[in-house]
């Protein structure tokens, strides 16, 4: 059991943070990114994006196996433009984030391995003590 939550978290903080910039590239990026990595995010608001990224995981990971199959690049931009837009709605749907927070947070993770290194452990802790919690919810 533990084998399956340690490869659970490591496959979403691994989605979490490499295909997001994906994401933003087909946005167009943005343009704030060193700034990004100078934020500090609440305790409450890394719990909140990896609630949001627990949503958002199976879209990147069903968007990776399309565009796998695919070498059409017309093909793979609809792919990550439909990935985008669910994964939108997968985060306006999360309580207590926005987008912005949530790309912001992934950017600053990319590029601060002190706080990557944080949302991993919270991330691992949600999956190791989330199951009977949202349970019993």
């Amino acid at each position: 059991m533990l084998n399956w939550k340690s490869a659970m978290a490591a496959t979403v903080a691994a989605a979490c943070l490499a295909m997001p910039a994906t994401a933003q590239n087909a946005q167009g990026g943005m343009s704030m990114q060193g700034q990004q990595a100078e934020q500090s995010f609440s305790d409450a608001k890394i719990e909140a994006f990896v609630a949001a990224a627990a949503s958002v995981t199976p879209i990147i990971a069903k968007a990776q196996k399309q565009m796998a199959g695919t070498e059409d690049q017309a093909e793979r931009r609809k792919v990550m433009e439909t990935m985008r837009g669910e994964m939108e709605t997968a985060v306006a749907d999360a309580p207590n984030i926005s987008m912005k927070e949530y790309m912001a947070i992934t950017q600053k993770a990319r590029q601060d391995p002190a706080f990557r290194a944080k949302v991993q452990e919270m991330l691992r802790a949600e999956i190791d003590g989330g199951e009977g919690a949202s349970q019993g919810s």
